[in-house]
């Protein structure tokens, strides 16, 4: 039955792997740019170092729900629309680990291994242009994850997927920062 329909036109199209295509563009946008590879392993290395930490999490945690601030999300590869929302949950919270690192004795630890994921988390947070890094990946990835929401589900015509592709090369044309100088 397979054989009789592999030569036939396809009569579904299922938008969920739209979205798919999507995440894979943001994907490979990522891997594309150096600087922006290395940032989102950056906020990954950071998310995870305070998702490990109990003590900083929970009060973490307890300042965000003060604050009415959503906790870190750690992005995963196959999780579409991850990497984007945690660049804006660490933007969101950068506050409240810069003044956890911004201790005197944040980077001192028991263990040489722990002090290096301690600095790891002090020099990431403490960069001079890490929130006007994250400000610009997520303006550059609001645009795609933006045609990725509508695609979700299936309930939306084939011709306005092909509209999306036809939009985008504009969309970003029309972003206030040209993508050649995110660098």
């Amino acid at each position: 039955m397979a054989d009789a329909a592999e030569g036939l036109p396809a009569r579904l199209f299922f938008h969920g792997c739209i979205s798919h295509v999507i995440h894979l563009a943001v994907k490979d946008l990522v891997a594309g740019l150096p600087w922006l590879q290395k940032l989102e392993e950056n906020c990954r290395k950071l998310v995870r170092f305070f998702k490990k930490h109990q003590e900083l999490c929970a009060e973490l945690c307890r300042l965000q729900r003060l604050e009415g601030k959503n906790t870190l999300v750690l992005s995963a590869d196959t999780r579409l629309g991850t990497i984007e929302k945690c660049f804006v949950s660490v933007l969101e919270s950068e506050a409240i680990p810069h003044a956890f690192v911004s201790g005197g004795d944040f980077p001192k630890a028991k263990t040489k291994k722990h002090t290096a994921k301690r600095r790891l988390a002090y020099d990431v947070v403490r960069r001079k242009d890490f929130v006007a890094r994250l400000e610009k990946v997520i303006t550059l990835l609001s645009v795609l994850s933006s045609f990725q929401k509508v695609f979700e589900r299936n309930a939306r015509p084939i011709s306005d997927v092909y509209k999306m592709f036809l939009q985008l090369p504009a969309t970003f044309r029309e972003m206030p920062m040209p993508i050649q100088c995110l660098g």
